[in-house]
């Protein structure tokens, strides 16, 4: 895959002429995949780390809330920053926080510090995550884009299916604190391979000025277009209805249906082979269909898995099929949207993508920080939470949808 070459500017800061080659993307797909398999990656451990550390399970289980939203507001803080001083530096600044952090994990006696370090992890890795959607979108456009965010979807799909696997193969023989000894050498690993393979793909030509005032007129740049606000909507509103699902699934699956880890997982693993199986089909799909036809497919298929969860939940008793038939229906759909909207909203956001990336990014994972606490609000023993939750939230997609169809529609007749 191949796109639209830069040209080089005058300068040390110069960015080289580059195309988005395979190896380029992998690393891209890297760069975007680690947030969510840092936050998985030591859920198995939880047990270890209060008796360990000697605290509570609510204590640990607030250094994920932490990450959570670290990498918000860290993907807002990097990505628009990214837009004045280019992509590199964000790059590798970002990636080296994150391996101080990891290494700090690894090593802490004390439940405070692990919940700082976390918040610092998550602030740095968010910085390798929104610059590389940038980079993305620097370098292509069209279909290509749409490819090439669908394969960023998908490493970001496989990743928290590998990362309790992997987790909980380190931390059974060798304790809690190699899952993060696994995420330091990751980071080591990645910033070698971001100082080596990405080039800056942002001329300093293109770069805003610097300033609060800056940040500001670029934020009400993106913000001021309603197809990239319809984006945003869109895959964030998506995004907490897939995020439900997984916060409220352990429950819902082996508490209240009464199924084993192991049929748990098998569920867990067929709903996200259903996820990449999509993605796949979209990146073929694009070739052909206009990704905003997609996008309302995949905002369709999200309203009927909610549907018949709902259905299950509230009159059939939770019925195994049934409830199977629900989550693929919703995991399944998001294939159809996150890298469609990726690519609709920071298609619209240039010439500053640093900036609609991180808005992009801290609005999905600023509503998933919300979203996971409230799945349990009723207790252990209640499903209810999760269908409401999904239910208001493909309303919110839906929303999305309808603001982008209502750009694309306005920009027809100019087209034309």
């Amino acid at each position: 895959m191949t796109a639209t070459s830069r040209p080089a500017a005058a300068g040390p800061d110069a960015a080289r002429p580059v195309g988005l080659s395979v190896p380029l993307l992998l690393i891209l797909a890297a760069c975007s995949g680690f947030p969510p398999f840092a936050i998985d990656t030591y859920l198995p451990g939880f047990p270890q780390i209060a008796d360990d550390l000697d605290t509570t399970a609510a204590q640990v289980q607030l250094t994920l809330t932490a990450f959570l939203l670290a990498t918000a507001v860290g993907q807002i803080v990097w990505g628009t920053l990214s837009d004045q001083v280019g992509r590199r530096p964000v790059l590798l600044g970002g990636i080296a926080v994150g391996v101080v952090a990891s290494l700090t994990c690894a090593l802490t006696e004390s439940i405070w510090l692990l919940l700082a370090a976390r918040a610092l992890q998550g602030i740095g890795t968010g910085a390798v995550m929104v610059v590389a959607r940038a980079v993305v979108a620097d370098l292509s456009s069209g279909a290509s884009a749409a490819r090439a965010f669908s394969t960023l979807a998908a490493v970001q799909s496989v990743a928290p299916i590998a990362a309790p696997v992997m987790g909980g193969l380190l931390i059974g023989p060798f304790g809690w604190r190699a899952a993060f000894w696994m995420l330091f050498a990751m980071t080591v690993a990645m910033s070698v391979a971001i100082l080596v393979m990405i080039p800056e793909t942002l001329p300093a030509e293109r770069r805003g000025g610097s300033g609060l005032r800056r940040i500001l007129i670029d934020g009400r740049h993106v913000l001021g277009d309603r197809g990239y606000v319809g984006a945003v909507v869109t895959v964030s509103a998506s995004f907490a209805t897939m995020f439900a699902y997984i916060s409220a699934s352990p429950f819902v699956i082996q508490t209240i249906m009464g199924l084993s880890e192991y049929a748990y997982s098998a569920i867990f693993a067929s709903t996200a082979a259903a996820l990449v199986a999509m993605i796949m089909v979209n990146r073929r799909l694009v070739l052909t269909v206009a990704p905003e036809r997609l996008i309302v497919c995949g905002a369709l298929g999200q309203v009927f898995g909610v549907s018949v969860l709902v259905v299950c939940v509230a009159f059939l008793d939770l019925p195994l099929p049934g409830m199977i038939l629900g989550f693929l229906a919703v995991q399944g759909s998001q294939g159809l949207l996150s890298g469609n909207c990726n690519a609709i909203g920071l298609m619209r956001a240039k010439p500053r993508t640093g900036t609609g990336s991180a808005l992009m990014g801290g609005a999905q994972f600023g509503l998933a920080a919300v979203v996971a606490p409230l799945v349990g609000i009723a207790g252990e023993h209640s499903a209810v939470p999760m269908v409401t939750l999904m239910s208001l939230s493909v309303a919110f997609t839906f929303l999305g949808v309808a603001l982008i169809r209502s750009a694309t529609r306005a920009q027809e007749p100019a087209a034309a």
